[in-house]
């Protein structure tokens, strides 16, 4: 994963969670409407939620594209990297590169999900995904 700057951390995640069930906390599980700068609403209570929300980014505040840096060493390093080194690495304090280490670290399966995930293959699969609820209404209405 190759990101440069904060708007393509956005974007990755944007399609990262749109490829995921979206479900909001009224209990609306239909799929969200897209608002500006990549953030998504619910159809029924029209709550807003960011990006991040719901990911290990949520309130990050040394920002995202440090934030993806970081889960990408700790990735590559196979979930063992040392925290003194990444807080000298990425001017952290030792607390600071603790906390999110640990926070990377319990939820491992989403993390490797997220490192993993190719955005061209997701829009595939959310494509195939589409199809396969069109055709099973259609079969519903005969």
């Amino acid at each position: 994963m190759n990101l440069i700057s904060t708007r393509q951390c956005e974007i990755h995640l944007f399609n990262y969670k749109c490829n995921i069930n979206f479900k909001c906390s009224c209990g609306y599980n239909q799929p969200p409407l897209f608002l500006k700068k990549y953030s998504f609403g619910c159809r029924k209570c029209k709550k807003k939620y960011s990006v991040t929300n719901g990911t290990i980014f949520h309130n990050v505040r040394f920002g995202l594209l440090k934030a993806f840096r970081i889960v990408h060493t700790e990735f590559k390093n196979n979930f063992s990297s040392d925290i003194s080194l990444i807080a000298k690495d990425y001017n952290l304090t030792y607390k600071t590169a603790k906390s999110f280490l640990m926070k990377i670290r319990t939820k491992k399966e989403s993390v490797k999900k997220l490192m993993e995930f190719d955005v061209n293959k997701g829009r595939q699969d959310r494509k195939k995904i589409e199809n396969e609820k069109k055709l099973l209404a259609s079969l519903n209405n005969l």
